[in-house]
């Protein structure tokens, strides 16, 4: 499997926003489009993936929704 080059949190926007919102969220999480829409960005399973890379623990949950589509609700686990 390949190598992430993932960005710095400290030095990203687009990581700093989405951290900030998930911990502000707390256990709730935040959907992939409430991150979409409150941090103007794309491609959140790929954020999540380099928030991890810098060592914060992000889940993410999956559920199906009253119209039979798949919600991903991400999580930021602190203390665990």
């Amino acid at each position: 499997m390949g190598t992430i080059h993932a960005a710095n949190p400290a030095k990203s926007r687009r990581l700093t926003s989405v951290l900030r919102l998930l911990m502000k969220r707390g256990d709730k999480g935040a959907t992939t489009r409430q991150i979409i829409k409150v941090c103007d960005v794309c491609a959140v399973n790929s954020i999540a993936s380099e928030l991890r890379a810098a060592g914060h623990r992000i889940d993410c949950k999956t559920r199906i929704d009253a119209n039979g589509g798949r919600v991903a609700t991400y999580r930021l686990v602190v203390g665990a």
